[in-house]
């Protein structure tokens, strides 16, 4: 899924989408989710996926 939203998406786009779900998702789900997510990325991508969570 991530790669075809950095094909299809701006960088803001993907921040808005990024927000978006973040603000429906229960944070218990989030607790979850972040760590598996973060860990299936590389540092670079993981660092990525951080900054836009600061920035959205």
């Amino acid at each position: 899924v991530l790669p075809l939203a950095r094909e299809h998406f701006s960088h803001m786009e993907q921040r808005e989408l990024l927000y978006n779900s973040l603000c429906v998702m229960p944070l218990k789900l989030v607790e979850r989710a972040l760590p598996w997510l973060v860990g299936s990325l590389n540092e670079q991508e993981a660092k990525a996926v951080l900054q836009n969570m600061h920035l959205a």
